[in-house]
């Protein structure tokens, strides 16, 4: 099996009420669902966010790591180091992408050697 192009990671803390719907407009990506993974890394969540998080319906794959807390940084890097795409992004919990998100994404990278957005 291919490794996807882009690794979405997301640090939560007790933001399921964000999180479900920034994953939800991660499903609409013009990128297609095999190009991506998204990772997900609870950072000492108690809200419920995995089990919402295991019953979605999701065309891409994605990854769920808990941890005890210990700040998004920490977090990120947990996910970083779980990630398998050649490019990461990084977003927060609450940001509800558009759909040409990841490919403009990736279209910049063709671009330059940084993308920052």
């Amino acid at each position: 099996m291919m490794s996807p192009g882009v690794s979405v990671l997301i640090a939560s803390y007790n933001s399921k009420s964000m999180l479900i719907p920034c994953i939800e407009h991660l499903t609409g990506q013009t990128l297609p669902a095999n190009r991506f993974e998204v990772i997900v890394v609870l950072d000492g969540s108690t809200d419920g966010s995995r089990p919402a998080l295991e019953a979605m319906q999701l065309p891409f794959k994605m990854k769920i790591i808990e941890q005890k807390q210990q700040g998004k940084a920490t977090a990120l890097n947990r996910g970083v180091e779980q990630a398998e795409g050649e490019y990461l992004v990084i977003i927060d919990s609450d940001i509800l992408v558009v759909p040409e998100f990841l490919e403009a994404h990736l279209q910049a990278h063709n671009k330059g050697d940084v993308v920052i957005g």
